[in-house]
């Protein structure tokens, strides 16, 4: 079958969900925040202004949202500096078989276009895309379909005929309500029995999905 593929980014093709989630560590530690681990999982997969809402629900408007950000983003950008932003397993595998083949290939991220252009560019994969969708170019955030639709359009695709990769339970579901065939790639959580309803297939690693990829 003619198919095409959506990516998420963060987790999926950057090993960066680690780094936020220790850098949220970090500065719930300083500002004595507790364990906020639960809070920033079912954060994960949701743009800017939805994390906004559940972070300062969940802590109380007397915490600052927005210093509080500045300060994951400092903690995260000194992590980036001292390390670099390392690529997931299979990333240099994957691209180049799906461009073999003639694949089209979007980007579906959460995150905003001021992060996710220069982190793919850096990465030497941007012009594998031919669609970017960010997070701020959208209104509703996933788990709704918006970015994934808003992407497949710009592709030129049909939803139907798409794989999406992703490792939230957020994005799965968004795929899912997009019509599109979700692949789960698990990072930060693993699925439960909901969520790996939702999937085509759930993959250890962009290896596998290649591996999975290749009988289609």
């Amino acid at each position: 079958m003619a198919f095409h593929v959506i990516f998420d980014m963060d987790g999926v093709i950057l090993d960066t969900e680690h780094m936020y989630l220790n850098a949220w560590r970090k500065v719930a530690k300083e500002n004595g925040l507790g364990d906020l681990d639960a809070l920033i999982y079912r954060c994960i997969g949701l743009n800017e202004r939805r994390t906004k809402e559940l972070v300062t629900s969940y802590l109380g408007p007397e915490r600052n949202y927005d210093t509080l950000r500045a300060q994951v983003k400092d903690a995260f950008n000194r992590q980036a500096k001292e390390t670099g932003i390392p690529v997931k397993k299979g990333v240099y595998e994957i691209f180049p078989y799906l461009s073999s083949r003639k694949i089209t290939m979007g980007l579906a991220s959460s995150t905003r276009g001021e992060r996710v252009i220069p982190q793919l560019t850096d990465a030497k994969l941007l012009s594998y895309f031919s669609a970017v969708v960010t997070g701020d170019m959208v209104r509703y955030s996933k788990p709704e379909p918006e970015i994934f639709l808003l992407c497949a359009e710009q592709m030129g695709v049909s939803p139907a005929d798409t794989y999406v990769i992703e490792d939230s339970f957020n994005g799965i579901t968004a795929a899912h309500r997009a019509g599109m065939m979700p692949i789960m790639v698990p990072d930060l959580k693993q699925p439960d029995e909901a969520i790996r309803a939702m999937t085509v297939t759930v993959e250890k690693d962009l290896h596998d999905v290649v591996k999975f990829l290749s009988e289609k």
